[in-house]
């Protein structure tokens, strides 16, 4: 196919067990607003899609999914035929979320189940949120203890391109934004998800809603070396780091665009702005994947 087969990262799903407080930090912090309930999903969006982040009821935190927008109805079509090609098995041939035209699902490399899908339903009214509602859902990262097969399943399969190489990982680009997905070294957890704002003034108004709460940024504002992204991070529910960026490097040449490449000597790669580095406790942050025979309704 002359256009790639995955248009966004459309969502993630994460497995909290106390939902009700993850559901209340989305709505008075991050600036969503629940849009439906399906028996353990609770489904949460920042403007039209129906969701962009799914909080499940379960006994343990873990991730669920990471959802992922084919291009087309022929690309979903493409991308079955790949994964069957090179004997990735479905788990599933229908997509997880029932309000989906059509999708699959399958585990990749590393353990983190995959959804991807078709028609998206967009439409949800217009609301006026508390917290500091993003734009749209950007990007999502995870530590696999191997990168390569992963990296290998994003591009071969699913079309991404590597934008910067780090340590052994890479950052990696499904659209004109930077990156999409960071596949990188680390203990076999999803990292953090980010979200797109409009501009720094929008960090400034999370810090300042963190502030009036006694609460704290974990990072930021930073420049990041790697994407150039403004970014600050937050604490979310469970364990899992929250990102909230704005001014991303945009890529609009894929052939003639060169990735860099990083190492954390220094600290150029995290902000360009000052000699800072994330905290170690921070870094330790993130969620595991559920366990595969213990599928959540």
């Amino acid at each position: 196919m002359n256009t790639k087969v995955i248009s966004a990262v459309g969502h993630v799903a994460l497995r909290v067990r106390d939902v009700e407080a993850a559901v209340e930090h989305a709505t008075t912090t991050m600036g969503l607003r629940l849009s439906g309930v399906h028996g353990a999903r609770h489904y949460l969006t920042e403007g039209e899609p129906h969701h962009s982040l799914q909080y499940v009821q379960a006994d343990h935190d873990a991730v669920d999914h990471i959802g992922l927008e084919a291009s087309s109805a022929a690309a979903l079509d493409e991308i079955r035929d790949r994964l069957a090609r090179r004997g990735i098995p479905l788990l599933r041939d229908e997509p997880i979320n029932d309000c989906f035209r059509d999708g699959l699902a399958f585990v990749a490399p590393g353990g983190f189940v995959i959804e991807v899908y078709t028609g998206m339903p967009m439409d949800q009214p217009a609301f006026s949120p508390v917290g500091v509602r993003p734009s749209r859902f950007g990007h999502v990262n995870f530590g696999v203890a191997e990168p390569a097969p992963l990296i290998e399943v994003l591009t071969e399969v699913l079309d991404f391109r590597i934008s910067d190489a780090f340590r052994g990982g890479a950052f990696l680009r499904c659209n004109f934004e930077h990156h999409g997905i960071g596949a990188l070294v680390g203990p076999g957890v999803l990292q953090h998800h980010a979200w797109k704002v409009e501009s720094i003034a929008d960090l400034g108004r999370l810090g300042d809603l963190l502030d009036g709460r006694g609460e704290s940024l974990l990072a930021g504002p930073v420049r990041h070396g790697m994407g150039r992204n403004i970014a600050a991070y937050i604490q979310g529910p469970a364990n899992m780091m929250i990102e909230y960026y704005c001014d991303m490097q945009l890529i609009h040449d894929d052939e003639n665009y060169v990735p860099g490449t990083w190492d954390e000597a220094g600290h150029k790669w995290f902000t360009r702005w000052a000699p800072q580095l994330p905290d170690p406790e921070t870094r330790k942050l993130g969620m595991v994947p559920a366990p595969l025979g213990d599928r959540v309704a």
